[in-house]
C-alpha cells in the first residue's frame, strides 16, 4: 500500500505537531497562556478527528475531502479549545489535550480504512495453476537428499576441497 498523496500520514503530523507543541513549555506552575495553549492544541485536534472520524463512518473515498474537512475541523476545535483554556483550572484543557491525543490512533485507522483500495464487483481475478491443484498435492512427505556442497566451478576458482551434504526436508508446501 503507497501512503503516497494519502491524508492519513498528513493528519498525524499535524496532531503530532499540535501536541508537541502544546505541552512545549518551562516546568513551572500551570499557567492561564499554557491552558490556553492546551486548549488550542487538544481543540484543534479533536476537532479534525471528529471530522475525519464522520467521514471515514460514512465512506467518504476523496483524500481532499478529508484535508478540507480536518483543516476546518481543526480551526473550530482550535476556536472553542481557546475559550475552554479560558478556565480557573487547567483539568479542562489538559483532559481535552490527553482526549485528543488519545483519539490520533484511531482516527487515523478508520482513515486508512475508509480510503483503502476496493476492487470493482466486476473484478475476477486470474487462478494461479497451485489453486487448480488438489489439496493432497500441496503437501509433500519428508524427503532425503545427498547433494555436493560446490559446484566445480567453485571448487576450481575457490580451491576448496569437494564435500557432500545432507539435505532432509521436513515438510514442504504452498500456504
Amino acid at each position: 500500500m503507497s501512503w503516497r498523496g494519502h491524508p492519513a500520514p498528513r493528519a498525524l503530523g499535524l496532531c503530532t505537531l499540535l501536541a508537541l507543541l502544546a505541552s512545549a513549555g518551562e516546568g513551572r506552575a500551570e499557567s492561564s497562556t499554557a491552558n490556553r495553549a492546551k486548549g488550542v492544541a487538544g481543540g484543534a485536534i479533536a476537532g479534525s478527528e471528529v471530522v475525519m472520524l464522520t467521514e471515514a463512518a460514512i465512506g467518504v473515498q476523496a483524500s481532499w475531502l478529508y484535508v478540507v474537512g480536518g483543516v476546518v475541523g481543526a480551526g473550530g476545535g482550535g476556536v472553542a479549545g481557546y475559550y475552554i483554556g479560558g478556565s480557573a483550572s487547567p483539568k479542562p484543557p489538559s483532559f481535552l489535550l490527553a482526549g485528543s491525543i488519545a483519539l490520533v490512533i484511531p482516527t487515523l485507522i478508520g482513515v486508512v480504512s475508509a480510503t483503502s483500495f476496493q476492487p470493482p464487483d466486476n473484478y475476477r481475478p486470474e487462478r494461479s495453476p497451485d489453486e487448480d491443484a488438489p489439496a493432497d498435492a500441496r503437501l509433500e512427505l519428508p524427503s532425503v537428499e545427498i547433494a555436493r556442497t560446490f559446484s566445480d566451478a567453485e571448487v576450481h576458482m575457490f580451491r576448496v576441497t569437494q564435500a557432500t551434504e545432507l539435505h532432509l526436508s521436513l515438510l514442504r508446501g504452498v500456504f
